[in-house]
């Protein structure tokens, strides 16, 4: 089912058009939730310190992701959640925490604004914790997050990469319409420097099954 965009002031039907995405506002600031089937893509918020650091201390993170620090600690986990992810936000892009309801942080969906000649690009980057994966979740994200930064953020374009060998993430991205774009080999280096063949992703609004 398409994606709805739903205010919660004025509440829809859930039931009848499947997934629904609901933005919350709160009275100094935008406050954003998307949610559907029971999962919910919230605002990093104190206290996700320890599921930080519980789950991006983790074999394929170290391996796929060379953004994190490795390992990753107390003092990363609160720089993520009370600077890095404001900031995120502060310049066009946004931060989600995925949440199955229970309060617990069990991954993360974000959308980084680039401004490039021919327009703004998203860069989407995500990953779910290792007991929480096999479940559709990063699809049902990316399904949930996409459309809502194509018509809030003004990304109707956006792009996501992966290591080659990140066979999951190819599937993944793929079934939530992001297309593949390009072959780079060589377009990103692992944490000891040497090369690494990585491809890409888009997905342009509008253009989606």
């Amino acid at each position: 089912d398409k994606p709805v965009l739903n205010d919660e002031r004025s509440p829809r039907s859930a039931r009848k058009h499947g997934t629904v995405l609901q933005v919350a506002e709160t009275s100094d600031d935008e406050e954003v939730r998307l949610s559907a089937a029971g999962l919910t893509l919230r605002p990093w918020r104190p206290g996700d310190e320890a599921a930080l650091v519980r789950f991006l201390n983790d074999p394929d993170v170290e391996r796929f992701m060379n953004v994190i620090p490795v390992p990753y600690s107390e003092a990363d986990a609160r720089a993520w959640v009370h600077e890095l992810a404001p900031a995120a936000r502060a310049a066009g892009g946004a931060e989600f925490a995925l949440d199955l309801g229970d309060g617990l942080a069990i991954g993360s969906l974000g959308v980084r604004r680039e401004e490039r000649a021919d327009g703004p690009v998203g860069v989407v980057g995500y990953w779910v914790a290792r007991t929480a994966r096999g479940h559709g979740l990063a699809g049902m994200a990316l399904r949930l997050a996409a459309p809502w930064a194509a018509t809030y953020l003004g990304l109707r374009r956006q792009e996501l990469v992966h290591d080659l060998e990140n066979v999951s993430s190819c599937h993944t991205a793929i079934a939530a319409g992001f297309k593949v774009d390009a072959l780079l080999p060589a377009g990103a280096k692992h944490r000891d420097g040497t090369p690494r063949d990585i491809e890409r992703h888009t997905w342009t609004s509008g253009r989606q099954t």
